[in-house]
């Protein structure tokens, strides 16, 4: 308890807990008109030019210091249990004891799908753009990575938790997709800074990021921001899925340089977590869940519920949106599915 207090009032004194100045909804702005702005653009985008990231370990060094990027060549030393998905197409992907993640594992051991009709709509957007890479922050085990990748895509995957990254890296040499994935074991936040993640012994899908004065042991892994990927982006289109607990906000706060130089069409987004833990001393309080919600608004996102493609009224995000999943699409995109 006294290390805790004291802790807490290192936080006080340092300013790390007083109010402080958002970045989200600064300007507005227009996503066509950030789209084209081409000599700007191309500044802001560090990796262009430059061919698709080596995973040999001296390439590193061009990367900021933050960054912890995973060699997916380097030989896999531990013995998972890896299955075959039942999916179209069907890759292989290595999970945990059903007893240790009783959610995504015990799904794909038994029935070979995860989130069947988020993964219906999430490959009716990859099949739209299939030169598009796909960012998946939150990558969990892999499962929408290694989709992806088998799909064609080039991906970004970012994953904070160093198991889910074991066997992430376990199922892209068995994919054969060490050339097609970028993996960073990060955590996505609004600045650079160490972060503590939860443990969770039998939902390895549930990890989440420890708040202020939580003083339960857990993970410590680095953040990047949203902007950071373009250092390792190489795509001019890019699909987003991020997936992180309850975090979503915070991970969307420092992307205006992304949105900038990269054209998204579409971002899924799990909402539930966030919206049943928007108190006011979560990490995604309501104040600022409206503030993104304005952010993506503001650059031209439409938001859709994955499971009934029904448009939602962005006004309401904070006291309506009780759901599951949302998918946002750009206004000069298509709707995904059909609304029921």
């Amino acid at each position: 308890l006294l290390v805790c207090l004291l802790a807490l009032a290192g936080l006080i004194f340092s300013g790390s807990l007083l109010p402080r100045a958002e970045s989200y909804g600064e300007e507005e702005v227009s996503y066509t008109n950030l789209l084209f702005q081409s000599s700007d653009t191309a500044l802001q985008h560090p990796s262009r030019g430059q061919r698709q990231l080596s995973h040999v370990p001296d390439k590193r060094l061009l990367l900021p210091p933050y960054f912890t990027l995973i060699d997916l060549e380097a030989k896999s030393e531990d013995d998972f249990n890896c299955t075959v998905t039942n999916t179209a197409p069907s890759f292989p992907i290595c999970v945990y004891p059903t007893q240790q993640d009783i959610y995504i594992s015990a799904a794909l051991l038994s029935s070979g799908v995860w989130e069947p009709y988020m993964t219906r709509v999430y490959q009716v957007a990859l099949k739209k753009h299939p030169a598009a890479a796909v960012i998946d922050i939150g990558a969990n085990v892999g499962y929408y990575s290694l989709m992806a990748g088998t799909m064609g895509h080039t991906v970004i995957a970012v994953e904070p938790s160093l198991e889910n990254v074991k066997r992430l890296k376990r199922g892209a040499q068995l994919s054969g997709l060490v050339d097609k994935i970028v993996l960073l074991k990060n955590a996505l936040a609004k600045t650079h800074r160490n972060l503590t993640l939860s443990v969770n012994s039998v939902n390895q899908g549930g990890i989440q990021v420890l708040e202020e004065g939580d003083c339960r042991e857990g993970e410590t892994t680095r953040t990047i921001v949203l902007n950071d990927l373009l250092h390792v982006l190489t795509a001019d289109t890019a699909i987003v899925k991020i997936d992180i607990e309850g975090y979503e906000c915070r991970g969307m706060e420092t992307s205006l340089k992304f949105f900038r130089a990269i054209k998204v069409p579409y971002i899924f987004m799990e909402w539930q977590q966030m919206y049943k833990r928007r108190h006011k001393g979560a990490p995604c309080p309501a104040s600022v869940m409206r503030r993104m919600t304005n952010f993506l608004t503001n650059l031209g996102y439409i938001a859709h519920e994955v499971w009934t493609s029904i448009q939602l009224n962005p006004h309401r995000s904070t006291t309506t949106w009780q759901i599951g999943d949302v998918y946002w699409r750009h206004r000069d995109q298509p709707l995904l599915t059909q609304p029921l």
